[in-house]
């Protein structure tokens, strides 16, 4: 679900699987909060509009009832 929502450059659709707590690590630097990281996607989206997404190296750091982190790469592909 997650990599669909990525994909939609719509941050409306990636924000509902988020916690409020969520934190972010992006190339440029860490992002912490939904506003801060809505701000991190959608200027990444701006920069590169014609990509597709896709994760890979998927890793479970820790998942618990409350909480949860994991690390990935994000991959991007030009369309076209």
């Amino acid at each position: 679900m997650y990599e669909k929502a990525a994909n939609s450059g719509n941050f409306d659709k990636v924000a509902p699987l988020l916690s409020d707590e969520a934190i972010f690590w992006f190339s440029d630097g860490s992002y912490s909060g939904i506003e801060n990281i809505r701000t991190a996607f959608e200027k990444t989206w701006h920069m590169i509009r014609d990509e597709e997404y896709s994760i890979r190296d998927f890793k479970w750091l820790y998942k618990g009832a409350d909480c949860a982190a994991c690390i990935y790469e994000f991959v991007s592909c030009v369309l076209g």
